[in-house]
């Protein structure tokens, strides 16, 4: 019986273990609190608040717990001013020491971690080459503005670059899988073959190989890199400016970006978040076909089962509405109602263009916009433009629409309503706010939307060269 419980006791205690420990010792350092902190994709966020007794000849901070720490870099901020410095933490060697001089956060020194001292080791091999590459650079730079070549000194240089490469190489071997490894792997160059053709060509070539080799030395479906200072840039880097700012190419990017994190569900779930937000938060004319594209996609599809159904209905809804209006795409045929109540068809509308201009009578915004809708309207009535004025007002507020036109000058529009919301314009077109206007060409293809009134002269001019440039294709 005995027997029995001292191993029941003693697989309590291991139960209990800590699977993290980490202990800081700082020299040289006043204050009772650190905050120790991670990256974490764009961010940095706190993981938790350390104090240590004031009368503490050394002051020390201990970081434990019963459940292991996500891997990837982790910060030690000093308080009051913020000061910071650096250290890994792997999958499986949680359990170590830091030592740090508080007034001098660049000398850290570990006990038990063979991850971060290799880490800081390779720093302080870096400056060493730092001091030696300097004066070789300033010379070969000397030389080109010279307009010659310094020999000697490249070939100093190149043979620095080996042994840096060679050095990065021997500490990616010794923990491939560990942090300081996934550090070292993607800030490694990557080896760019020559190409050839004119010089437009070489170009194009290096843009597409470079595009399709970028995440060559980054895992995005390891989770490690999503606590890594490095990933967020590259992502970022690749979805701003390796990517056409067009709908398809951003949607394209996105798919292969997502397709890589997915075994990283941790990245695959924020990412998804991010880019959809990304996209909504910027509001760039054309993109919300992205939106949709995101939402039919991933989330119609069950792919963020994280979603609560508030969220799910909210973005889903959104993108209900926004998926019939989508540039590109046919306009939806309504009826609406001149003032004596006489019908009028968008499809039996034979002008080359038409442009809807939805406002409301109480609207602010609507009666700065409307002197610009109407100089818009008179330079342009005899070139095949349509002006349409559409009241958003319904039911006893119907009344006001009329009194409305004469009040903002704009009697000379062809005005309409729909009292009655008979043809579901507001859902059709997506009027959630107003002023809201669209350009429809002649087959009533939505060639752009959500135009600012003091604009529409000369986006109409591109949206016109644009037509014809697709007309002769």
């Amino acid at each position: 019986m005995r027997i029995l419980s001292s191993i029941l006791m003693l697989l309590f205690s291991l139960t209990l273990a800590a699977q993290h420990e980490i202990v800081f010792e700082i020299d040289n350092y006043d204050n009772d609190t650190i905050i120790i902190g991670n990256y974490f994709a764009d961010r940095q966020v706190v993981v938790d608040t350390l104090y240590s007794a004031v009368d503490a000849k050394r002051p020390t901070f201990t970081l434990v717990g019963e459940e292991a720490l996500p891997p990837g870099m982790y910060l030690i901020v000093t308080r009051p001013g913020g000061d910071y410095a650096q250290f890994f933490v792997p999958v499986d060697d949680q359990t170590f020491k830091v030592m740090l001089d508080g007034k001098n956060l660049s000398d850290v020194k570990f006990k038990g971690s063979d991850e971060n001292k290799r880490f800081y080791d390779y720093l302080s091999y870096l400056s060493g080459k730092r001091a030696q590459v300097e004066p070789l650079s300033a010379k070969i730079k000397a030389a080109e503005e010279a307009g010659t070549n310094d020999d000697k000194a490249q070939s100093k240089l190149d043979k620095i670059n080996a042994e840096v490469e060679q050095e990065q190489l021997r500490n990616i071997a010794a923990n491939r899988t560990g942090p300081f490894a996934h550090l070292l792997q993607a800030n490694m160059a990557l080896d760019i073959p020559e190409f050839e053709g004119t010089a437009e060509e070489e170009q194009m070539s290096l843009y597409l190989w470079y595009r399709d080799h970028y995440f060559d030395n980054v895992d995005l479906g390891d989770s490690l890199n999503l606590r890594m200072p490095f990933l967020h840039q590259r992502i970022d880097y690749y979805y701003n400016n390796l990517t056409p700012l067009n709908p398809d190419s951003i949607s394209r990017s996105i798919d292969y970006m997502l397709g890589l994190m997915e075994p990283s569900s941790s990245t695959y779930r924020y990412y998804l978040s991010y880019f959809y937000n990304d996209i909504v938060k910027k509001r760039v004319v054309g993109m919300d076909a992205v939106v949709v594209h995101l939402v039919e996609k991933y989330y119609a599809n069950g792919k963020a089962p994280w979603l609560s159904k508030e969220s799910y209905d909210k973005i889903t809804d959104n993108a209900y509405r926004l998926k019939g209006t989508l540039i590109g795409k046919q306009a939806p045929d309504v009826e609406l109602y001149r003032e004596d109540g006489s019908p009028w068809q968008l499809y039996q509308d034979s002008s080359e263009w038409t442009v809807l201009v939805f406002w409301a009578p109480d609207c602010g915004h609507c009666t700065k916009a409307m002197p610009d809708v109407m100089a818009f309207h008179d330079k342009w009535k005899d070139r095949g433009v349509n002006v349409v004025g559409i009241c958003t007002k319904t039911g006893k507020k119907y009344e006001t629409c009329w009194p409305g036109v004469k009040e903002k000058g704009i009697e000379n529009l062809l005005n309409l309503g729909d009292q009655y919301m008979k043809s579901k314009y507001k859902l059709k077109f997506d009027v959630r706010q107003t002023p809201k206007i669209y350009i429809l060409d002649q087959d009533k293809y939505i060639r752009m939307k959500d135009v600012p009134a003091s604009n529409l002269d000369e986006i109409m001019d591109e949206v016109i060269k644009m037509y014809k440039e697709e007309s002769t294709e």
